[in-house]
């Protein structure tokens, strides 16, 4: 079994970080459309799509500091945030 990515939307850094450190007992990611996908690293293997989404270079996305930035971690590190 591999790593096992939850991909969602969310507004802002601060909503991305609600969605995951929840208070009211409810799952993660409650309430936002998403998927999960076994083995997609955000940092690596969307970079392509980035790219064409966004009209900028690999270069330059990868250059800023906020790229692939931890907002949030719970369960001893088992689940993440990214940006």
């Amino acid at each position: 079994m591999g790593v096992i990515y939850g991909y969602f939307a969310a507004a802002d850094d601060d909503d991305a970080v609600r969605a995951v450190m929840r208070e009211d007992d409810e799952p993660t990611a409650t309430g936002y459309d998403g998927f999960d996908v076994n083995g997609m690293d955000p940092t690596v293997d969307l970079l392509p799509a980035e790219v064409i989404l966004s009209g900028r270079s690999a270069e330059t996305i990868q250059a800023d500091p906020r790229y692939g930035h931890l907002l949030a971690t719970a369960d001893d590190g088992q689940l993440l945030c990214l940006r």
